[in-house]
């Protein structure tokens, strides 16, 4: 959907298509309120620009417990101004799925071998940032004994529990992931002394 709207300084009201309270998740109320100061209309607006979706330009998530993604476009000409809202949502939703499948280990919740190294790659441009670090391979004894004793059910659960511990484990910043299998890697960084890393 795609709406349009505009107002200058000297009217009181905004004028705007029929898709603009859909496309900004507005009730009739709230939209009759919105149309008629175009101070507020502008508050409004300017509350939606404080929330960019990183990566994505002139597309902003209205805040709300509803997910809803639009773009917005402005142009000024002295003391009008003219807008077009597109919704985004589902572009939005089906890219954050995509990377959430590619990204993510879809049993645990850990980034997976590819998340990871895109992760460790975005931290690595930053290396005076990392403080002092270390990688740490983790080996989950037993999964087959568990599989072939109580079911892949609970291997799965095995794996889970663990990866819960490994996930919440460290003083301070840490990244961790599933490699595969019973495999994990978890990268702490950000501490101050090797006395406190060790500890």
């Amino acid at each position: 959907y795609m709406g349009v709207y505009e107002h200058t300084a000297h009217m009181d009201r905004v004028r705007f298509t029929e898709y603009i309270p859909q496309i900004l998740g507005l009730n009739e109320a709230d939209a009759d309120a919105l149309s008629s100061d175009h101070h507020r209309f502008r508050a409004f607006i300017e509350t939606i620009r404080q929330h960019p979706i990183p990566d994505e330009p002139n597309i902003f998530r209205i805040p709300g417990e509803i997910e809803k993604y639009v773009r917005l476009e402005e142009i000024t000409e002295e003391d009008a101004f003219f807008g077009v809202c597109i919704d985004e949502t589902e572009d939005i939703l089906k890219r954050q799925k995509i990377e959430v499948e590619r990204d993510y280990d879809l049993l645990t919740g850990l980034y997976n071998r590819r998340g990871l190294d895109r992760q460790m790659s975005i931290l690595f441009q930053h290396p005076e940032k990392l403080g002092l670090g270390a990688l740490i391979m983790i080996d989950a004894d037993g999964l087959k004994q568990i599989n072939d004793t109580y079911g892949h059910e609970n291997g799965d659960l095995y794996l889970i529990k663990i990866s819960e511990v490994i996930d919440k484990f460290g003083l301070r910043s840490n990244l961790s992931a599933r490699q595969g299998g019973d495999e994990f890697v978890l990268l702490l960084y950000d501490y101050d002394s090797e006395d406190e890393l060790q500890n």
